[in-house]
């Protein structure tokens, strides 16, 4: 089981992005019961994102990364130095 336990987002950019933010926001605190579970969660935050792209198509593309280890990273400039996006925690 996994559990989503910590989402960091930041003030919106612009309307493309809080419509990001808000569909992300939602899944704060669930638990997922697999891992086809959680790749499905993945495929779909990245649907989403690439849908908003496709909506705003003159605002900068917003990137969506999905890791093995379970962190989902999207945003505009989706790589941090520090790596600090741990966005679901292994419950095994």
């Amino acid at each position: 089981m996994f559990f989503v336990y910590h989402l960091q987002t930041y003030s919106p950019k612009n309307r493309a992005w809080k419509k990001v933010i808000d569909y992300v926001e939602k899944y704060k605190n669930v638990l997922i019961k697999d891992e086809l579970s959680l790749d499905a969660l993945k495929h779909e935050i990245g649907d989403t994102v690439n849908r908003i792209n496709a909506e705003h198509p003159k605002m900068k593309r917003m990137k969506c990364t999905a890791t093995p280890g379970g962190r989902v990273v999207a945003g505009s400039n989706p790589v941090t130095p520090t790596g600090d996006y741990q966005g679901v925690k292994s419950m095994t």
